[in-house]
C-alpha cells in the first residue's frame, strides 16, 4: 500500500471555564495530563485537505472521543493555538479501512486509565483516542498508548 502525508493531532489548550460543561471538559484536559505525566490530553488522526495549509480550514479528523460518544469521523479546525501537529506517512486505504470497521464502537473509559493502571484489560469493542490512531497508522502496541507516549513514539520516528 502506498502512503500518503498524514498527521496526527495532540491536544494541548486549557480551555477558558464559562459554563459547567467547559469546566468539565477542562477537568478532564488536566486529569489526563496529571496522570499520564505530559501536556497532550487527546489526539486526532489528520486527513488534510489538499492545498489548504493546516489550520486554516476544517479537516477530517478521526479518533475515538468521550464527548463524541466513540470511535468518530469530524471535520475540525486545527487551530495551532491548540493543537500540536506531528507528521505521519501511512497507509490512508488502511487508516480508512480501521474506521470502516470500528466506526461508531463505544468510548474505552477503563482502557484510557491502562497507560498509568495497566491491569485493565483492552475492550475490543471499545476505543480511546490514542489507542484507535495507533491502530489506524498499524503501529505495533496500540494497546495501552497515551497521548504522550503516541507523541514521542512519532516524533521518533520523524
Amino acid at each position: 500500500m502506498s502512503k500518503q502525508r498524514l498527521f496526527v493531532a495532540f491536544y494541548h489548550y486549557k480551555e477558558p471555564i464559562r459554563s459547567f460543561s467547559s469546566f468539565r471538559r477542562r477537568l478532564v484536559h488536566e486529569l489526563t495530563c496529571l496522570l499520564t505525566r505530559a501536556k497532550y490530553s487527546h489526539c486526532e488522526l489528520v486527513y488534510p485537505q489538499a492545498a489548504q495549509p493546516i489550520g486554516a480550514c476544517f479537516h477530517i479528523c478521526d479518533s475515538a472521543s468521550g464527548r463524541d460518544g466513540g470511535v468518530r469521523r469530524k471535520d475540525i479546525i486545527l487551530y495551532h493555538s491548540r493543537w500540536a501537529l506531528v507528521p505521519v506517512y501511512a497507509s490512508t486505504k488502511f487508516a480508512d479501512r480501521t474506521y470502516q470497521r470500528h466506526a461508531g464502537k463505544k468510548y474505552d473509559y477503563l482502557g484510557a486509565l491502562r497507560a498509568v493502571l495497566p491491569f485493565f484489560k483492552q475492550s475490543p469493542q471499545r476505543w480511546y483516542c490514542s489507542e484507535y490512531v495507533a491502530a489506524a497508522l498499524n503501529l505495533p502496541l496500540s494497546a495501552g498508548q497515551s497521548p504522550k507516549t503516541l507523541y514521542h513514539y512519532l516524533r521518533s520516528q520523524s
